[in-house]
């Protein structure tokens, strides 16, 4: 008896992205053959792209180089007179 995918990962509390990067997916295709193996039924191709793909874009934008500035070494102040 085979459940669905998405049922099995709502059960677990766990994510599609979270699926694929355990069991090291790349692809649609391979998740459909780990769910074969596993005897699951895979989501749709649809569903698939929608979550993993949307991940991969708010990634690509959250990673921005972070501007600092420098700042400047203190000067060592000149010893007065002490007589």
């Amino acid at each position: 008896m085979s459940i669905s995918l998405t049922y099995f990962l709502n059960k677990k509390q766990k994510t599609l992205k979270h699926f694929v990067e355990k069991n090291n997916l790349t692809d649609y295709q391979s998740l459909v053959e780990c769910c074969k193996k596993r005897g699951f039924i895979p989501c749709l191709k649809e569903e698939y792209e929608k979550e993993i793909v949307r991940k991969k874009q708010i990634q690509e934008k959250e990673v921005k180089p972070v501007k600092r500035k420098t700042s400047k070494t203190r000067k060592k102040k000149k010893g007065g007179n002490n007589t």
